[in-house]
């Protein structure tokens, strides 16, 4: 996955690719970094990238552009071409905004279709088209709603399956719309990873290790003391360590603290509640326990460990679970005091009601009597009871007449609902 670094490019002896091109108000260069195409891709900064600075030239090859992208767009995508990183943006109104040559050879399924302008919508149609079975396809419409309804910032880097490739992606979202990027791996999932174990420890792990690369969730595996012994990419974007060598150099507790560093103060509760439970939890190995990240994010764990002591921890991201539960909480918590200030409005107008001298009746627009004052039941003869069980005005036959006496006053509230008010001179 595509990486942007901060450090200088003497990365020690790490692999390190670079392309430029230049630019005309600066005469340096643009410099993309990618360091094994890894699944801790921090796109939002190459987005920035995409809304700034104008190239000295574009380059219109295989590249579409809308207006709502800055024109240093076609550069940066051209750039990407030449490290085998496919592409594709969408605008602020998810309208396909510009893709490269890359996208196509790995999406070859939008090729000769794809333009400047489609609807997000379409491009998911045509890739779901070729990626569901027959049985399938009456599910197409519902994936695509689903991809264009899921929030970009709320998702982790996927790894697929998609035309006899693994593919790696990543989508991040900015003030412009949405940005998509794809590398192949260059890694070969086995067909079958042996049972038997080829010696102590991970090391007999060692042959299905890769597997774990082509799971959204992180995973991570420790040692009889807690030690870590390896993760896969999703666990290091997960917490946003800088690789995985990070993750290595000690045990859990010692990555959560590390992912809590620098966070905002504001947050401090957060990180102790979480600290606390982590190590609560620690001591009980397979009862699942959800932790806070920095930046509202969430992180549901779950352990499991071998009779020697060796542990496999899953790490799922439910942040957006967490938000939407918060959400619903909130709106559950509006509802009831909503329905407090009503009904605390509602017994009001019942005392008004009842102190007043004329008869007062409301009929909704069935026809049912919704409100029947205390002065109303005393010149009509009715009893509490049965008007609170609501009936309809056509059921009640000393009712009936205020539809038409004569000194009945009746206002028309809308949607078919009519308020009759009335006095002792005419009551029958």
């Amino acid at each position: 996955m595509l990486q942007r670094r901060q450090a200088s490019l003497s990365l020690a002896a790490r692999p390190v690719a670079c392309v430029a091109g230049a630019w005309d108000d600066s005469g340096g260069s643009l410099g993309v970094i990618t360091e094994g195409y890894s699944g801790d891709s921090t796109t939002q900064h190459l987005f920035a990238a995409l809304s700034t600075r104008q190239p000295q030239e574009e380059r219109a090859d295989g590249i579409a552009q809308r207006k709502s992208f800055d024109a240093v767009t076609p550069a940066i995508a051209a750039t990407l071409d030449r490290l085998n990183v496919a592409v594709c943006a969408f605008d602020a109104d998810d309208r396909t905004a510009f893709w490269n040559d890359t996208y196509l050879r790995f999406f070859p399924e939008h090729a000769g279709f794809i333009h400047q302008g489609e609807p997000y919508r379409s491009n998911l149609r045509r890739f779901y088209g070729v990626r569901l079975e027959a049985e399938e396809l009456s599910l197409l419409e519902r994936y695509v709603e689903e991809g264009v309804a899921r929030p970009s910032d709320e998702q982790a880097p996927q790894a697929f399956s998609h035309r006899g490739f693994w593919l790696q992606a990543a989508e991040e979202s900015g003030p412009e719309g949405r940005i998509c990027l794809w590398t192949r791996t260059t890694s070969v999932v086995p067909v079958q990873v042996k049972d038997e174990i080829d010696g102590p420890g991970m090391v007999g792990l060692a042959s299905g290790l890769d597997l774990f690369e082509h799971v959204g969730d992180g995973v991570m595996l420790t040692g009889p003391q807690g030690r870590i012994g390896w993760v896969n990419e999703a666990f290091v974007a997960l917490y946003r360590l800088s690789d995985k060598a990070r993750a290595l150099q000690g045990d859990f507790v010692d990555v959560y603290l590390g992912a809590w560093r620098g966070a905002d103060p504001c947050e401090r509760a957060r990180f102790e509640s979480g600290l606390a439970l982590l190590e609560e939890n620690l001591s009980f190995a397979g009862a699942p326990f959800e932790l806070p990240l920095p930046g509202d994010r969430w992180v549901r764990v779950v352990e499991q460990r071998r009779p020697d002591g060796f542990g496999c921890f899953a790490h799922v991201d439910i942040s957006m679970l967490k938000r939407r539960q918060e959400r619903l909480l909130r709106a559950e918590e509006r509802a009831r005091q909503n329905a407090a200030r009503l009904a605390a409005k509602s017994a009001l107008v019942d005392s008004v009601l009842d102190r007043m001298e004329m008869g007062m009746v409301m009929v909704d627009a069935n026809g049912i009597v919704e409100v029947c004052n205390r002065r109303a039941l005393e010149l009509l003869g009715l009893s509490e009871t049965l008007m609170a069980s609501r009936p309809a005005l056509d059921e009640i036959r000393a009712l009936q007449w205020i539809r038409f006496a004569d000194g009945v006053q009746s206002v028309d509230l809308g949607g078919g609902a009519v308020l009759y008010s009335f006095g002792e001179a005419v009551a029958r």
